[in-house]
């Protein structure tokens, strides 16, 4: 009797040692997963928390973590250095203007031919900027996830129509011609002012990268169930390496920027790409030689409804 009365106090105490121990070992990824969570900031977003067993529920709980802070990385990154590279673009006209008006107060007695040249140097460094905003506001909300899209029914070929009449001028000061080479009515689905943008930024980049005199063609054809609107300039080609950085925002190869005519913030592609594919098509580069590279816009065909 005696010996059960302290075996009892001993197998409760060993029984509480022994759960304490136990509860203190399945607890202790709980532990280190706080730990580690606790650590990671701005400076190291790449670390993750520990994995001990990823079959049990902690081990998905600690995977589904790193994934959200794989995530978060990735749009941490690209924040920053949006804002890093957009400062930086946002710089070069912001100093342009302020040297221009700068040198024209700086004496009096100016003339007039040198006031209006200072303002014409003003006004396309201010277009320029403005159009850097517009399209980095645009990215902002396109990463912000706002329905920036609006679809309805669409001739396609009016919208190639407009931009081409538009680019006429634009390319006239260079003598290059921007021919359209299609007569076919292309009906779709999509957002009228953002595929009218797209196919502006293409004509932008060809004019911008032909050669004086050269000649710009735009195709609008059927294949199979999609559209394409291809754009050939008359400039040279991309080497195969570059190809799909052209896409990526900020980006300009060397050697576009040593024949380029007319600055830019490297936006105008990466918007177009991002503009394709929210309307389930895509913005590519189809063909590029010494002496022409064609891009293409490829939309799925729809028809009006009845």
């Amino acid at each position: 009797m005696l010996f059960r009365s302290f075996a009892l106090p001993v197998v409760l105490g060993l029984a509480a040692i022994g759960g304490y121990w136990l509860a203190g070992k399945s607890l202790a990824p709980v532990a280190a997963m706080t730990d580690r969570a606790r650590e990671i900031g701005a400076r190291n977003l790449h670390d993750r928390l520990p994995v001990r067993n990823p079959g049990d529920e902690l081990g998905q709980l600690a995977q589904v973590l790193n994934d959200l802070l794989e995530r978060m990385q990735h749009a941490f990154e690209l924040q920053t250095r949006l804002v890093a590279e957009a400062s930086h673009e946002l710089r070069t006209p912001v100093a342009v203007i302020s040297g221009e008006s700068e040198l024209a107060l700086a004496r009096e007695g100016r003339s007039e031919a040198e006031l209006r040249e200072a303002l014409t140097v003003i006004r396309a460094e201010s277009t320029r900027l403005r159009a850097a905003i517009d399209d980095l506001f645009f990215l902002t909300r396109a990463d912000a996830g706002e329905p920036v899209v609006r679809p309805a029914a669409m001739q396609l070929r009016e919208v190639v129509d407009a931009a081409v009449r538009a680019a006429q001028s634009r390319a006239a000061g260079r003598s290059i011609t921007v021919a359209p080479d299609s007569a076919t009515d292309a009906p779709v689905q999509g957002d009228r002012e953002l595929l009218r943008r797209v196919v502006d930024n293409l004509l932008d980049n060809a004019i911008k990268y032909s050669r004086p005199g050269g000649a710009i063609v735009v195709g609008l054809r059927r294949a199979a169930d999609a559209w394409h609107v291809d754009v050939t300039d008359a400039g040279p080609g991309v080497p195969a390496a570059e190809v799909e950085r052209l896409f990526e925002r900020f980006y300009r190869g060397e050697d576009a920027r040593a024949v380029a005519q007319g600055g830019g913030a490297g936006l105008g592609l990466a918007i177009a790409r991002w503009i394709g594919r929210a309307h389930r098509g895509e913005v590519s580069v189809v063909a590029s030689g010494p002496d022409a590279c064609t891009f293409r816009l490829a939309l799925r065909a729809g028809s009006f409804p009845s």
